[in-house]
């Protein structure tokens, strides 16, 4: 993961990946593969957050 704070839950997982990679590297450059890996998720995950 890229921070120190391991959360278990996979959405808290996503969206805690998605903003620490947004701060470090801007929204647009950032995309929705990177985040999933670094959630260590599978991309077949995100339809179901809402």
């Amino acid at each position: 993961m890229a921070g120190t704070t391991k959360v278990n839950i996979p959405k808290d997982r996503i969206l805690y990946e998605a903003e620490a990679l947004f701060a470090k590297r801007g929204f647009y450059a950032v995309t929705i593969r990177e985040i999933t890996q670094a959630a260590c998720c599978n991309l077949a995950a995100l339809p179901e957050i809402r």
